[in-house]
């Protein structure tokens, strides 16, 4: 294969792994908003509702840390659903961090000649 073809070849192995990494990141994105629905419904079948104006605020999350429950079973799953949102948080981080790394290697790079 001449290194023409090869060039353009590895442009387009390069921008489909792009496209897969922002496909994944939508999907973190969609799963952390079920995430969170998720906990808030949990909060909202056991009468725990937030009184601040939005929710997701650090004012939230304080007001997350202190939700008590007297059963030891919902303590847990409320622990539970907290640690999921996190970890979806972070995944969504993790992979716009990747995104904007990629992108910026791409922009860098210089192009292969194309014949």
């Amino acid at each position: 294969m001449c290194s023409a073809h090869s060039g353009v070849a590895q442009r387009v192995s390069s921008l489909a792994g792009r496209y897969d990494l922002i496909r994944a990141r939508a999907t973190a994105v969609r799963v952390l908003g079920k995430t969170r629905q998720h906990l808030h419904g949990f909060l909202l079948r056991h009468g725990r509702v937030y009184a601040g104006k939005r929710g997701w605020t650090l004012a939230y999350r304080r007001w997350l840390s202190t939700v008590r429950f007297d059963h030891p079973a919902q303590q847990v799953v409320l622990r539970d659903y907290i640690h999921a949102v996190t970890d979806s948080e972070a995944r969504v981080v993790r992979l716009t961090v990747m995104s904007c790394v990629c992108r910026n290697r791409a922009r860098s790079s210089p192009s292969p000649p194309v014949a």
